[in-house]
């Protein structure tokens, strides 16, 4: 897909990928190479991770965030003595500014790390601080030691973690308090227990802030980390006082908080064969774990998509068992002659079937194929540019995974597809994957509008950054007596400037024994159920856009993590468990915004 890729863009790739990083637990580490023992000195420039100093800037903070994170290390020293044992490593000041670790390190401009490390490098530690406020922001402890052994039980988890937050937060550890539903159990590769502080103001949580401290299975903080603001006054928050009452609240949110109808697989089907039969649900779709301003009851900006309802009839045709299968599917499909297509096997490590994948590039110059059906692995840079065709199948059975064009070099044409075909494009690449069956399909464009709020200063941003860039996205879902399935069946992105199109996640449907729709109870039942057990929980939120922060904190009313996913059966109005989650899309939360 060719997009711009602007400076957001880059920020928003970067955090992700680094924030995934950390979910996973894997430590943001500096390379032995990179630090000298008991000096200070900058790390290595690693791209966009690390920031130059600007003119005038020093190697080191100020003596007093020096001394402030000497204190917090001989803290946590002194509350885990086998913290001791390990040698100084390092000492390393860190420019984060306009890097997505600034992202993640609460908005920190630079940083101050302390590394330790045993004398054979099986162990190491690493304190960070703010190099401004000398406030600590993160702690990583690692010896390569893991187990699996469920021996730390979540009252020692909260000890472990709460000693720990005293030693860094000294005073301040009265502000924070636990949030219950944030303990988390994981044991996939080594046991871990995971406990999220909330940062507190007037007895009231601020959103998306506070500790993350992992607990590993030796009772020892794999790892700890400030999450959201922190340099901030209390008095920037205001008063609790002329709050609508929650009931109130409930009454405006009962007319606009839609309850979605939809099949989902059964978990406990007992059959030992063939695919799970289907239950009818209800599901409330929550765009935002924010749902009103605690004072206007007003909801926030949602995203409104747009649905269409096609029904499809496939053909065999679209099973791809060979190159030459391959080859006649892109000419009838799409036009295109090539002469060949390449065959590459991809295997699925734990996962059957395997994937077959047929690629063919095409080199091009002034919109004229130069060598049709070449393989050729060049950027085709010498013709002009190149459009590569990506076929996937299931290995076994030949149906279709994904399909994909991609374009390469200079000189691609840019076509500005109208909004019609740009739909056309994306309902046909579906219909001319599905095998031989009818289908009724619903295929939701997704909303592109991008909500800036008034307090964004727009001169800092490039000129047209927000505008729309040419790419629409498509979900589609099976529908079976008009009601879709959970699970989306495909998604699709179309490049309305160069025509581009990329569909994957195909997914036929995989369940039986559809319930009858018209013996579902009302919605109004499943709502009255919903909204008498949810209690509307209030926070204070600081609005953020891209890195602008609003002018002030304020109060909201949110719904409970618990609360987002829960699933009532259709049939009965009775709140289940029996059935998986849904991959609608509908269901996201409101980290960063």
């Amino acid at each position: 897909m060719n997009c711009p890729n602007t400076p957001v863009k880059k920020m928003a790739a970067l955090t992700m990928t680094l924030t995934m990083a950390l979910l996973l637990g894997q430590p943001i580490w500096i390379p032995e190479s990179s630090i000298r023992t008991a000096e200070a000195s900058l790390p290595e420039n690693k791209g966009e991770t690390v920031a130059q100093a600007d003119a005038g800037e020093t190697s080191e903070p100020s003596s007093e965030v020096i001394a402030r994170a000497d204190e917090l290390l001989q803290a946590l020293i002194e509350s885990n003595p086998a913290l001791g044992r390990l040698k100084l490593q390092g000492k390393s000041k860190e420019f984060v500014e306009g890097t997505a670790t600034q992202a993640l390190y609460s908005g920190c401009t630079s940083t101050w790390n302390i590394t330790l490390g045993s004398e054979n490098a099986d162990e190491w530690a690493q304190l960070t601080v703010d190099g401004q406020s000398g406030d600590a922001i993160r702690f990583c402890w690692n010896n390569y030691v893991a187990s699996k052994e469920k021996n730390l039980t979540e009252e020692r988890a909260r000890e472990v973690a709460s000693s720990f937050l005293k030693s860094v937060a000294g005073e301040q550890f009265s502000v924070y308090r636990i949030k219950e539903e944030s303990l988390i159990e994981n044991g996939e590769f080594a046991f871990q227990r995971t406990v999220r502080f909330e940062r507190l103001i007037n007895g009231i949580p601020l959103l998306n802030c506070g500790w993350y401290v992992v607990v590993d299975a030796y009772g020892r903080i794999n790892d700890a980390r400030l999450e959201g603001p922190h340099n901030f006054s209390d008095a920037s928050f205001p008063k609790p006082t002329g709050l609508l009452p929650v009931e109130e609240i409930k009454a405006k949110v009962d007319k606009w908080l839609p309850f979605q109808l939809s099949y989902r697989p059964m978990t406990s089907d007992d059959s030992k064969q063939g695919p799970p039969k289907a239950g009818l649900v209800y599901t409330p779709v929550v765009t935002g774990i924010v749902l009103a301003d605690a004072v206007t009851g007003e909801a926030p900006p949602s995203q409104k998509s747009e649905i269409e309802v096609f029904r499809f009839k496939g053909d065999d045709r679209n099973i791809i068992g060979n190159e030459a299968e391959a080859v006649q599917w892109l000419k009838r499909t799409w036009g295109v002659d090539v002469q060949t297509m390449e065959q590459i096997r991809v295997p699925m490590p734990g996962h059957e079937p395997a994937e077959v994948l047929y690629r063919c590039r095409v080199p091009f110059k002034g919109g004229v194929a130069v060598q049709s059906g070449t393989t050729d692995s060049g950027n085709g840079s010498e013709q002009g540019w190149v459009r590569e065709y990506n076929i996937a199948v299931e290995a076994t059975t030949g149906k279709f995974i994904r399909y994909s064009v991609i374009q390469s070099g200079e000189d691609i044409p840019q076509l500005s597809l109208p909004e019609d075909q740009v739909k056309e494009k994306a309902r046909r690449c579906l219909e001319n994957m599905l095998g031989s069956g009818e289908y009724d399909v619903e295929m939701e464009m997704l909303d592109r509008t991008v909500h800036i709020p008034e307090w964004v200063d727009r001169s800092r941003f490039l000129k047209g950054e927000f505008i729309p860039d040419g790419l629409y996205n498509f979900h589609f879902r099976f529908r079976h007596y008009g009601i879709p399935d959970g699970e989306i069946g495909a998604s699709c992105l179309v490049d309305s400037n160069t025509g581009d199109i990329n569909l994957e996640q195909l997914k036929y449907p995989q369940m039986r024994d559809y319930p009858d729709p018209s013996k579902a109870v009302s919605v109004d039942r499943v709502k009255a159920a919903y909204l008498k057990k949810w209690t509307p929980r209030l926070v204070y939120k600081w609005p953020d856009f891209y890195g602008q922060g609003a002018p002030k904190a304020n109060l909201y009313y949110t719904i409970s993590d618990e609360m987002v996913g829960v699933t009532y059966d259709a049939l009965t109005g009775e709140e289940t468990s029996l059935y998986a989650p849904s991959s609608s899309g509908t269901i996201m939360f409101d980290w960063i915004r």
